[in-house]
């Protein structure tokens, strides 16, 4: 009897850690590897960065949190800014659009160690940028907003080229080839210019040389 028992209770013992191991393996399967889960490459984000109107300071704050980047703002940094993005851009394009934001509103980014600063660009010794004036009260057609233009056909360098000589030298225009992008920092009313310009230019077939050449007497249209 007492031999029965303890067989009993063997079985009993055997078949709670049966049950314990097949909870575990539930758990944890085997054809899992932690290590290999890997985050999302933040290289390959894509993101929207419209904004209209909004402080020069939460458009800093949105970059930093998005680059991970550490910005010590001057206090002389202000303003509002608005961007036009039909389309979503990369970190690394965000990052250069920001660039060109600073840069036309008359600021500019210092590495300084693991952060970067943003100060008036007369006091940034690294680079020569020139300053716009003083916001003063505008229409929405005079109002400076940076437009994202992503190119179907046109080399971006040849459209820049073409661009360059019809916005103003507080204006911005960057090429951006790896994606066939321009970024035009300017008047809403001059952009709406250069766009309605680009639909003529941005054709199949736009691998000839664009040229432009003033006219002494004769109308454009």
């Amino acid at each position: 009897m007492k031999s029965f028992s303890n067989r009993i209770l063997c079985l009993f013992i055997f078949i709670c850690f049966a049950l314990t191991s097949i909870s575990s393996a539930a758990e944890n399967p085997a054809n899992v590897n932690e290590s290999e889960i890997k985050p999302n490459d933040k290289s390959e984000q894509l993101v929207s960065i419209d904004f209209n109107n909004v402080d020069i300071s939460v458009f800093i704050k949105f970059i930093s949190e998005l680059t991970g980047k550490n910005f010590v703002v001057d206090q002389k940094v202000k303003g509002a800014v608005s961007i036009i993005s039909p389309s979503k851009i990369s970190v690394e394009e965000a990052y250069k659009v920001f660039e060109s934001v600073l840069e036309v509103h008359g600021y500019s980014t210092v590495k300084s160690g693991k952060v970067i600063k943003i100060v008036p660009s007369p006091d940034a010794h690294s680079k020569d940028i020139e300053t716009m004036f003083k916001d003063e009260a505008r229409s929405p057609e005079d109002k400076v907003v940076t437009q994202l233009v992503h190119l179907k056909y046109a080399d971006p360098d040849e459209i820049k080229r073409l661009f360059s000589p019809l916005i103003s030298k507080s204006s911005l225009i960057l090429a951006y080839p790896p994606t066939n992008m321009l970024v035009i920092t300017d008047t809403y009313s001059n952009i709406k210019r250069l766009l309605s310009i680009l639909e003529v230019v941005d054709v199949t077939g736009i691998g000839l040389e664009l040229s432009v050449i003033p006219l002494e007497f004769a109308n454009a249209e």
